[in-house]
Formats: C-alpha cells, sequence, structure tokens
C-alpha cells in the first residue's frame, strides 16, 4: 500500500475509472445473469459454464420461433448442462443446430405468407 503515496494524481484517477468500469461490468453481467437464473457463483465456478452460455444465447435469439416439443428438448439439455453440470456433447448440438434451422425455416415460411397475403390484392367484399 506504501506504493500508492508515490503515484501520481493522474495514475490515481486512471486507476479510479478503471474500478468504475471493472464495477459497472461485474453490476451489468449480474444483471445479465440473474435474469437467466444463474447465481454470480455459477458464473465463476460452473464446470460447463461456457455451455450453459451457448445455451442462453439459443434461447435469447431462437426462444420465440421454437414450437413446444424443441422447447422441451432445449429445456432437457439446459437440465443436462446447467443443473447436472454435464458437458454438451456433440448430439446435443447436432440437434440443436437441426432445431434453430427448422425453426428459422418455419418461421421465414410463415413470414412469406404473411407478406404475400399483404401484398395481394383482394377484390371489394361490396363489389
Amino acid at each position: 500500500m506504501a506504493y500508492k503515496k508515490f503515484l501520481s494524481t493522474k495514475q490515481k484517477q486512471e486507476n479510479a475509472q478503471v474500478a468504475q468500469l471493472e464495477a459497472d461490468l461485474n453490476f451489468v453481467t449480474g444483471a445479465w445473469v440473474s435474469k437467466w437464473g444463474i447465481s454470480n457463483w455459477d458464473l465463476t465456478n460452473h464446470p460447463q459454464i461456457d455451455d450453459v452460455i451457448i445455451l442462453i444465447k439459443i434461447r435469447q435469439t431462437q426462444w420465440h420461433k421454437f414450437d413446444s416439443a424443441e422447447r422441451g428438448y432445449w429445456s432437457y439439455v439446459w437440465d443436462w448442462c446447467y443443473k447436472k453440470q454435464f458437458a454438451l456433447k456433440n448430439k446435443h448440438l447436432d440437434k440443436i443446430s437441426n432445431i434453430i434451422h427448422n425453426s428459422e425455416y418455419r418461421h421465414n415460411k410463415v413470414k412469406a405468407k404473411l407478406q404475400a397475403s399483404k401484398t395481394t390484392q383482394h377484390p371489394a367484399p361490396w363489389l
């Protein structure tokens, strides 16, 4: 601690800014993690945290496109990885990749149908 006496004012300000940025980052990370039901302890100590983060990102981006069976499989993989703390296997990743591809295809197909129905000229019902 004695070395702090010799720091210039500029260095002290930089250290304070770095400390504030770290605190802000920890707060934002903690808020994001708690939104998905993960504790801060798990964030630092979970053996499969990389797989857990992958599953959370999939949930954030694809959940609204999944049907109930696809959501059920995602939940099964979540239990496998987060609660049981097992690593994701290639079969899990392949199946999730297929689910994402199929849900994207289905979502785009429905979107195209809606777009086509909006652009189609319907005759006036009173004519």
